[in-house]
């Protein structure tokens, strides 16, 4: 914007102003005559440089011509030539000075936005064709109408793969119902109608989006869709209410693989999820966030403020369900509510977390929230107490432990729920369950140390970035140590730790003890990655080796010896690990004992790992491979157990090698 600071002769004038940028597009700008004084001055004019000299940041410089004209086919009043004009995406460049008669003095400021000083485009309900270039595949959106328009388009089947979309104004929705752009999801989640462009908002904001939609195959939001390869950037959504039944966010409701949503703000507003009926029950009322509700897709750089969610499962601040990256994104003042209207089944519980409400399961390299992402003032409502006990940060995980190994609380009965991606930073972790001496061997009273007994659900999220080192025959090392009873561990992530032991040592639990105790151990739906997974041989008093054994990926050592006692491995996986010992080594499990008991699995995964098997003390005079194995290093029964029945993956990269 162009102010003048001096007397404008009598008559009006017929301005012309452009802006000539260095690829050589013009570009009409706005100019307005006003005396008011420069306030908040950064830039300095020098006249005999011809550059504006900068005292503070800005995104970029550009070279700059002004022309400006008097009445239509009069003379041209003034040009300037202003090399290296400051400016700024979504800000206001302000040139101050005698603008109609000097090149010299002048100065700039940049200001926030336009708000107030140009009209927002109102929609009216219109529909109207964008600007569709074919030969350069782009689509210009100058207005409400073709904004319209172009959901029409990609609704009634255009998915405009491989062109660009650009908004190039702000737009309000002025509240009038808005179809989402891809609207309905085809069986079993395949695309129907769907967008696979690029669109790039350029700054630019949506404001006052209403949606309502039913039904499961609809997904509700701005975007309903966003499929294979799709990029949503740039755009900003302030003041929304979106309703739906199934996936719901006000930006896109549902992003496949390979999408990408970055730069994007989402703020005042509210989503809400309600379950439909599905025959004589309900289902659905799930996966709702601010930016996806339900999210393949890379996200990066996105923030939310300000927003009610509301839903019966799967709610998450940035993201409900989420099987993507997420970095450098931020919630602020966001309220999560958890809602029993229609609600059905018992879920862990409903699945709801800070920045996700749930991340994807066993696959380490998807549903994984960046330590940058930051989540401030964000409110949980509606979650069951009682028996519940959540972890929303590091200093949460530490207390649970410390409950555990200093033998106050079991936490038999109860369920322990994961609320968010944790990293630890590399500080030292002491595992959940230590365990003494005194408690090895056999009968019921040695289950009377240590130990957690209850139900830990993780909800998709990652521990990571963690240190254990054990020492001792009792050395149990793991982000568990000891486990017995009934207990379940599921769809927790264990990412780039280092774990050390002299005795039993795994990525999720390094012991489980249901010897004398008819219970089921199990383990669902659990992850280990890029970690490194040891046991050491030490020296015992006599001199002689022992231990540095039962090591495995998930688990070290299960013992279930007795009638009724149980152990259940099911879809966990294990990847790009590096697994150390003497004997008693498995990429999944490294010993079981079980004379009476009984260990299954299905649909386990070992991949890319590297199993080191440690003869600098070759105490038991073992060959080469022996006791060690991919998916169990060791088993005592003569039938063993097949831990990756219906798993369809191979072991990748494994490899066995001897470290003498």
């Amino acid at each position: 914007m162009l102010q003048d600071n001096e007397e404008w002769p009598t008559g009006s004038l017929t301005t012309t102003v452009t802006l000539q940028l260095v690829a050589n597009q013009s570009y009409d700008i706005v100019f307005l005559a006003d005396n008011s004084e420069a306030e908040g001055k950064g830039y300095t004019y020098d006249a005999e440089t011809a550059q504006f000299s900068v005292t503070y940041g800005q995104e970029m410089v550009i070279n700059a011509t002004y022309t400006i004209n008097g009445k239509a086919g009069a003379a041209t009043v003034n040009t300037l030539n202003l090399a290296s004009t400051p400016v700024r995406q979504n800000y206001q460049t302000n040139i101050y000075g005698s603008l109609l008669t000097t090149q010299n003095a002048f100065t700039v400021t940049i200001d926030p936005a336009f708000e107030g000083m140009i009209p927002v485009l109102m929609w009216d309900g219109s529909v109207s064709d964008p600007i569709i270039d074919e030969i350069a595949k782009t689509v210009t959106v100058t207005s409400p109408g073709q904004l319209a328009g172009f959901a029409s388009k990609v609704n009634d089947g255009n998915q405009f793969e491989g062109y660009t979309v650009t908004l190039e104004n702000d737009m309000d929705l002025a509240n009038i119902f808005w179809t989402p752009i891809g609207s309905i999801l085809g069986a079993s989640g395949g695309q129907s109608t769907t967008f696979k462009g690029v669109f790039d908002g350029k700054g630019h904001t949506i404001s006052n989006l209403n949606v309502n939609v039913t039904g499961e195959d609809a997904p509700a939001g701005f975007f309903g869709q966003a499929s294979y390869y799709a990029e949503v950037k740039n755009l900003n959504i302030n003041g929304f209410n979106v309703t739906g039944n199934h996936y719901a966010s006000a930006l896109v409701g549902y992003s496949w693989t390979g999408a990408k949503i970055s730069n994007c703000n989402v703020s005042n507003g509210e989503i809400k999820l309600v379950p439909n009926a599905s025959g004589s029950d309900f289902d659905n009322g799930d996966k709702a966030g601010s930016i996806a509700g339900y999210s393949n897709a890379t996200i990066t750089d996105c923030h939310a403020s300000n927003v009610k969610i509301t839903g019966f499962r799967d709610l998450g601040a940035l993201v409900g369900y989420n099987w993507g990256p997420i970095s450098a994104c931020s919630a602020n003042n966001i309220t999560i509510t958890h809602s029993d209207e229609n609600s059905y089944g018992n879920y862990a519980p409903y699945h709801i977390g800070l920045l996700t409400g749930f991340n994807g399961t066993n696959n380490y390299d998807m549903g994984i929230v960046s330590s940058d992402c930051t989540a401030s003032n964000v409110t949980l409502n509606g979650m069951p107490s009682g028996n519940y006990v959540y972890i929303k940060n590091k200093q949460d995980l530490i207390n649970f432990a410390s409950a555990v190994n200093s033998k106050t609380e079991t936490y038999e009965g109860k369920k322990v729920v994961l609320l968010a991606d944790i990293d630890m930073g590399g500080s030292l972790w002491t595992p959940v369950g230590v365990m003494t001496k005194e408690d090895l061997g056999t009968g019921t009273g040695k289950v009377q140390g240590a130990r957690f007994s209850g139900s830990f659900e993780g909800n998709g999220h990652a521990v990571s970035n963690f240190v254990v080192n054990q020492t001792g025959e009792a050395a149990v090392a793991g982000f568990f140590g000891r486990v017995t009873g009934n207990v379940t561990i599921s769809n927790l992530k264990v990412l780039n730790a280092n774990i050390s032991s002299d005795h039993y040592a795994g990525g999720i639990v390094a012991y489980i003890y249901n010897n004398n105790v008819a219970a089921t151990a199990s383990v669902l739906a659990c992850a280990v990655a890029n970690s490194t997974i040891t046991s050491r041989a030490i020296q015992l008093a006599n001199g002689e080796y022992d231990n540095g054994d039962k090591v495995g990926g998930i688990c070290g050592y299960v013992n279930v010896h007795t009638a009724n006692a149980k152990a259940i491995f099911n879809n966990c996986r294990v990847s790009d690990c590096t697994l150390q010992a003497y004997r008693d080594l498995g990429g999944l499990i490294g010993y079981v004992a079980n004379s009476s008991g009984s260990i299954s699995g299905s649909t386990n995964a070992v991949m890319n790992l590297k199993l080191i098997q440690d003869f600098a003390h070759n105490y038991k005079n073992l060959t080469a491979g022996a006791r060690v194995g991919n998916v169990l290093g060791y088993h005592e029964s003569t039938s063993e157990p097949n831990l990756m029945a219906g798993s369809s993956r191979n072991f990748g990269n494994t490899t066995t090698t001897i470290n003498q």
